[in-house]
């Protein structure tokens, strides 16, 4: 589009709200020839504060710019100057992307890469007007019962909890250091795997082969100490699971380097020489994880908050499930009540989440076999406030419900809970007391 077109545009657009209103979203004045930017910029400013298009006379004022008055734009022109400035954009978008390529390769970011051109090529004009409420009910319940199927935890307690999981959501464990937020996050990923997910575990912390060894005695039961005394045996389980299981991918990243750009680029490396395309993206974990943002990372709740989005908007692309953690503070280990300001960062990553699982474990616990969750948010369901008590294997690292056939330990609707037991049991039958409700 030269320079004569880009004027009849701005023309077009200043003479017609409507159409100003419409394409908006996706101009840019550095896509203009630049005896026009200022101009561009100044009308954008100026409808985004009064809602309404400048005169040609209070432009020609403002920037030195006259444009031509073209009279009244009728639908067909609107039309037409809207798809022209949708491929306009678009094309410009493009080239920025492809001039900026060179510094980016300097410095390998070839995520920032992958991203600029993956934005380019999704600008256009919104024509999803979303759904026509009364327009065919009996069809719109029937495709939201298909697509709001829920996708188990693995744990019946805690799908009883929250609701189970969907696509696109973000499950969020919370614990204190060394607490265990790997093992739960990855305790997690077997289940999903064991419905024939597929799925990735992104490891900020621990090395490959450290993942890959806990994962190697929850598939096959063997402890840690045991595993390479048992390579046979471990590895023939692991193949047999390998044949039910969805494929699995670790993958380990620098801390506080790696950002959503990062994982992106990894992610569609892996779709285009593989065909990999994750049901669930495992981040471990949210604190040590970079943002693409340019601010200040003394300031940690918008850092916190700009990490958590954005990985979170990874589920979107992928249409996945994402896990992650984070720490708790460190007032939580002595309170006798996890809420969501236990959470460093707290509210800039539990605004985000869709689920916040807070996790206890302390020495008497372990020795017992157990470990509770505390359910610190969940968008979906009234599960709030509840507490859920769980075994805990130490040789194969698992965590799984106590429930038996339907019975044994069971949620209770209303609770009165016995806390002053939680820190006082001298035997495993006092800490079942103190995590259980009290029917009434």
């Amino acid at each position: 589009m030269d320079t004569l077109k880009q004027k009849l545009v701005l023309s077009c657009l200043v003479a017609n709200r409507d159409l100003m209103a419409i394409t908006n979203g996706i101009i840019k004045p550095s896509y203009f020839d630049p005896s026009l930017k200022k101009s561009v910029k100044f009308i954008q400013t100026y409808f985004e504060k009064y809602k309404d298009v400048p005169k040609f006379q209070t432009i020609q004022a403002e920037t030195g710019l006259m444009l031509d008055d073209v009279g009244k734009v009728e639908k067909s022109d609107m039309t037409y100057i809207a798809e022209e400035v949708e491929t306009f954009c678009r094309n410009r978008a493009m080239t920025e992307a492809i001039l900026s390529g060179p510094e980016l390769l300097e410095k390998n970011d070839f995520g920032t890469i992958l991203l600029n051109l993956k934005n380019a090529i999704s600008i256009g004009l919104q024509k999803d007007l979303g759904i026509d409420y009364f327009k065919d009910p009996e069809e719109r319940l029937r495709r939201t019962l298909d697509s709001a199927k829920r996708i188990s935890t693995g744990i019946p307690e805690l799908d009883e909890a929250i609701g189970g999981l969907a696509r696109q959501e973000l499950i969020l464990f919370a614990a204190n250091s060394g607490g265990g937020k790997s093992m739960n996050m990855l305790n997690l990923c077997k289940n999903l795997l064991a419905q024939g997910l597929n799925g990735v575990y992104i490891s900020l912390e621990m090395g490959e082969d450290v993942v890959s060894k806990r994962l190697d005695s929850m598939i096959s039961k063997v402890g840690q100490d045991e595993l390479f005394k048992e390579i046979s045996k471990v590895a023939s389980l692991i193949e047999k699971a390998g044949g039910t299981y969805g494929k699995f991918r670790i993958k380990r990243m620098p801390e506080n380097r790696t950002n959503i750009n990062t994982i992106n680029s990894w992610l569609q490396q892996l779709m285009q020489e593989e065909g990999f395309k994750p049901d669930f993206i495992c981040g471990d974990y949210l604190d040590i994880m970079g943002t693409t943002m340019d601010i200040s990372l003394d300031n940690l709740f918008i850092k916190d908050k700009y990490v958590t989005e954005e990985f979170r908007s990874l589920g979107f692309d992928y249409d996945a499930i994402m896990i992650s953690a984070s720490q708790l503070g460190k007032h939580a280990a002595e309170a006798e009540k996890m809420v969501q300001a236990h959470i460093q960062g707290g509210s800039s990553k539990i605004n985000t989440a869709d689920y916040a699982i807070g996790i206890k474990q302390d020495d008497l616990m372990r020795a017992s076999g157990e470990i509770y969750y505390e359910i610190l948010k969940s968008r979906n369901s009234n599960g709030v406030g509840k507490r859920i008590l769980l075994g805990w294997d130490p040789i194969s690292l698992t965590i799984s419900s106590l429930q038996k056939n339907g019975g044994g330990l069971q949620l209770r609707k209303k609770q009165v809970v016995v806390e002053t037991q939680m820190t006082n049991r001298a035997s495993k039958q006092d800490s079942l007391l103190g995590l259980m409700n009290i029917q009434e």
